[in-house]
Formats: structure tokens, sequence, C-alpha cells
């Protein structure tokens, strides 16, 4: 979400399922988890470390419907439609949080192109969303595309990698991809920063090298 705070200021916040409320530990649920340890994302498809339909029913984020969730917020200054900084990054929170639009990146797409989505139900949502904040939608999703590609240049510079294989749409919606996952992966890197300084002794933490110069 993007809210703006006062000129040129904006509150950006990353919010996912606060999974640890919804399993009950030792639980037939916690102990499959345990022994997948990790969701597995391919080129083509996904191996959840939790069953499916309980990720996608119970765990997703659903139009309307209140959540548990842990939240990473920062302070985004934009000036001239420019992201010049994103600062006061905050330590994981727990929060609640009732989601207002699910868009697939199809939709996302269209919207940070200025163009009407295909489906009316989408075109309701966006309605809704529009009629209740200071942001549309649309500018929403290009300020975040903005922060996402902000944030993009500062991990990687120029480096780029590009899969022989794209996911099947993501070729034609890239700003849609590049935003959810540039988002998720700072995300994640605050997440597993902070993990790794309040339980060194626990945490299961991926690295990758760094790119090539």
């Amino acid at each position: 979400s993007l809210v703006p705070v006062k000129e040129n200021i904006y509150q950006l916040a990353v919010l996912i399922t606060d999974v640890a409320k919804y399993i009950e530990k030792d639980s037939e649920l916690d102990k499959y988890a345990q022994r997948r340890g990790v969701s597995v994302y391919g080129l083509q498809n996904c191996l959840h470390m939790l069953p499916s339909d309980f990720s996608q029913k119970t765990l997703s984020l659903i139009c309307g419907e209140i959540k548990d969730a842990i939240v990473i917020t920062a302070e985004v200054k934009i000036e001239g439609g420019e992201v010049t900084e994103v600062v006061n990054c905050s330590s994981p929170e727990n929060t609640t949080m009732k989601c207002m639009i699910k868009l697939c990146y199809k939709s996302a797409q269209q919207l940070l192109n200025s163009k009407t989505p295909e489906t009316e139900e989408v075109r309701k949502r966006v309605k809704e969303f529009d009629s209740t904040g200071k942001l549309s939608i649309s500018e929403t999703l290009k300020l975040l595309f903005n922060i996402a590609m902000n944030i993009r240049i500062k991990r990687l510079g120029d480096a780029a990698y590009c899969y022989q294989i794209s996911d099947p749409g993501e070729e034609e919606n890239w700003q849609s991809h590049l935003l959810v996952e540039e988002l998720m992966i700072w995300a994640n890197n605050l997440i597993a920063k902070y993990l790794y300084k309040h339980l060194p002794q626990k945490s299961i933490l991926h690295r990758q090298l760094p790119p090539l110069p």
C-alpha cells in the first residue's frame, strides 16, 4: 500500500499474512510445513510449503476480509514523479489489514498503462478503491512501480538477469511483475536481517552471490 503523509512524502507498506496466527504449534499443518521447509517457485509452477488449498484460501489476502498480517513500512520521498529517498524502514510488526482490491498481473499492467481493465468485476473494484483514497489505484501503482525501480537500481545498478523462458504473460506484463518482485525482495531482506539479529542460531536464510560486474 502507499499512503500520502504530507507533501511529497508517502508511507510505503508491504504486508503478508501472519501465518503463525493461523497454524497451531505442533499441529499436523505445522509438522507438514516443517517437513517441507520452504516453498519452491519454478518457472512454470510452485511447490508450496503448506497445502495449496490452505495457502490460497486461508492465507491469501481476500477482498473485504480482515486478516492478521506482518507489515514492513518505510518513508518515501517523491518529487516530480521521481523517487528521491526510501528511508526509516521499520522492523517487522504485527497488524491487521483489510484488502480493498485484488489484481492479477494483467489487470495491474493495464492500470499502469492507464487503460481500463477488461473485466467488469475489476472495474467495479477499481471504482470502489478510487472513491475511498487520496490516490487512484492507477496513480498508486505508477508510484509503486517508480519506488520498485528505485529499489532495484540501488540493489543491482545496471546489472540484469533474464530467464531464457519467461513465465506466461510476464513479458507483456513486465512492469507489474517487477513491482511485486522488487517490493517482496526488499521486505524479505529486511525480515531476514531482523531474524538474523534476534535469532542468529535459528535463522534459515538463503544467500546468493552479488551480480557480476
